[in-house]
């Protein structure tokens, strides 16, 4: 039995507002999947992922299982995302709340406002999803972002420990959620040691490190203490918006409503960083001549150039596809139109030799001719033809 062709349309999710939108686990695998233009919307793609694509989602939350190639995010604004995947890409997207894993350095360009954390949504068969989309879940790259227009406006933060939240989605048939993506103690996981910040492939150092093993940090716990400050409590996140509009989800600098205006500015700097050096040793830079500056610039500016060629190459060919793709779409419309014709054809005449046929045999004055008709041919030799004939003439009467 043919395979059944799969319908493009369940493969993307267009022109959508105020709607929860679903795909369970064994409904994706091994396709693409694209987003276009949502708003006020809870995505849920809950399989093993090829690429996906977003464009133009505001207001939103997206939920993305193990992708096993790149996560494209364009136009995006004020949604809450937590992907998984091999490579993440965005392009002009403005206040988001990232929870991500990846296995390279996540890039980012003309964005702004952005947040990243460490993978934190759980779902049934993630595990198995994972190891089909060929993910490792030792090499996460979260916190090592490279931003394509580097200046001295900062575009991007870590998420600080009591922003962090856990999501899940469950469903009793398919069993227990499952997410075995570790993350450090800060954030309630259980790896310990630096956090790397910042793309260190492409010379950009990191400048946080939390950690509880050194002796400076250990004083900052203690000092942060003495200040009645509360660690965070790590919750999972319970409702996951399935009613008619998406659930509301708590973070720090917004109201209850995610959607709505923040309540203070969350990119403001924290008063007191527990878990990282003391600001003035923080972004402190070691002395260095002018010709080793102006060697570095040249450094970092051939990366930033050799990069936005990739980027510009790879959104190139994203094009391409796409275009392949359309044009597929209408080759093979024009190809079942044409089929639809001929076999539309093919009734006609075939009807009308039929009722043709009816007309001549009324006209026959008696059955001998009648019978004559049905044989084929001239052949007057070969009566295995009249036999058949008469033999089923017979069998009528």
């Amino acid at each position: 039995m043919a395979k059944k062709r799969p319908n493009p349309a369940d493969f993307r999710f267009e022109n959508k507002s105020e709607e929860s939108l679903i795909r369970e686990p064994g409904q994706i695998s091994p396709y693409d999947f694209s987003i276009d233009t949502l708003d006020k919307c809870v995505v849920h793609l809950l399989d093993k992922i090829a690429q996906v694509t977003v464009d133009r989602a505001t207001n939103s939350r997206l939920h993305f299982g193990p992708t096993e190639g790149s996560i494209f995010l364009r136009d995006c604004e004020n949604c809450v995302v937590t992907a998984s995947c091999a490579q993440l890409r965005l392009k002009n997207c403005k206040r988001l709340w990232i929870f991500l894993y990846c296995n390279s350095d996540p890039a980012i360009e003309y964005s702004s406002e952005l947040v990243f954390g460490p993978y934190n949504f759980s779902y049934p068969l993630q595990d198995t999803h994972f190891a089909a989309a060929k993910l490792n879940p030792s090499n996460d790259k979260w916190s090592q972002v490279f931003d394509f227009n580097k200046t001295d406006e900062e575009h991007w933060r870590l998420m600080r420990p009591e922003e962090f939240k856990l999501m899940q989605w469950e469903k009793e048939e398919l069993g227990e959620p499952v997410n075995t993506i570790p993350r450090h103690v800060c954030y309630g996981g259980t790896l310990e040691g630096d956090i790397k910040v910042g793309s260190q492939q492409h010379g950009e150092q990191g400048l946080t490190s939390f950690t509880f093993e050194t002796n400076q940090n250990e004083a900052e716990e203690i000092a942060y203490k003495e200040q009645e400050v509360k660690k965070p409590e790590f919750v999972i996140e319970e409702d996951i918006g399935y009613g008619d509009a998406p659930a509301s989800v708590t973070f720090a600098g917004y109201q209850s409503d995610p959607f709505g205006e923040p309540t203070s500015d969350p990119f403001g700097e924290p008063a007191k960083d527990p878990f990282g050096a003391p600001p003035e040793e923080q972004y402190k830079q070691p002395e260095v001549d002018s010709e080793e500056l102006e060697r570095q610039r040249l450094r970092d500016q051939e990366n930033r150039d050799r990069n936005k060629r990739m980027m510009n190459k790879d959104e190139k060919e994203r094009v391409k596809k796409d275009e392949k793709r359309q044009q597929a779409r209408e080759e093979l419309k024009k190809w079942h139109a044409d089929r639809n014709k001929q076999i539309s054809r093919k009734k006609e005449q075939n009807q009308d030799a039929e009722k043709s046929l009816l007309e001549k045999r009324k006209t026959f004055p008696t059955s001998w001719k009648k019978v004559g008709s049905m044989i084929e041919g001239d052949d007057r030799k070969d009566v295995a033809r009249m036999k058949s004939v008469l033999l089923a003439k017979k069998h009528e009467n």
